[in-house]
């Protein structure tokens, strides 16, 4: 019983150091979301141009947020994604990579992020409800403070990398659910 985590993590590794492999050669394994606008902007979106940390309400509300509840998107590639207000509910995000990507008042209840790289993104109003975190990259997440971070889980053997400032909830990662 012990061994089971042990070997999903060796497998998502595996995952992760293949598809990579693969990228290498010239060969996409995933999906390949760099820059696109996965969450709808309306004909006079006023921030076409350098997205600016804090966007106008007026602009927050005309966005129309794509819907990927429980979809797979492991792996992907979504650096730079615009996924503002997205509904990622339930979603497979495992070693995604969304450095950089737009996530402003995105929904990621529950979704599967162990393993996912935020290197750069604005994280300031995420709440990582019931997420699993193992093997997380957050160290350089922009705008993640403790609060966000109380009812996620990981492996405590394989924990996120966070911020300095930011602790474990409690002191230490409550084990996943399997």
């Amino acid at each position: 019983m012990l061994e089971l985590p042990h070997r999903c993590r060796i497998r998502c590794r595996l995952n992760a150091r293949c598809s990579r492999a693969l990228d290498y050669i010239g060969l996409n394994s995933a999906l390949n979301l760099n820059d696109q606008d996965l969450s709808r902007k309306p004909e006079k979106w006023s921030g076409l141009g350098k997205l600016e940390k804090h966007l106008l309400d007026a602009d927050l509300l005309v966005v129309e947020g794509a819907k990927l509840m429980g979809k797979n998107l492991s792996y992907a590639h979504a650096s730079g994604a615009f996924l503002i207000k997205a509904d990622l509910t339930d979603a497979n995000l495992r070693g995604a990579d969304l450095s950089g990507a737009k996530l402003w008042n995105a929904t990621l209840i529950g979704a599967d992020l162990s393993g996912a790289y935020f290197a750069g993104t604005d994280l300031s109003s995420i709440e990582f409800s019931n997420n699993d975190l193992t093997g997380t990259y957050l160290e350089h997440a922009i705008g993640l403070e403790q609060h966000q971070i109380v009812s996620a889980c990981a492996d405590p053997e394989d924990p996120p990398s966070l911020p300095e400032s930011i602790e474990p909830p409690s002191g230490k990662w409550a084990a996943c659910p399997e």
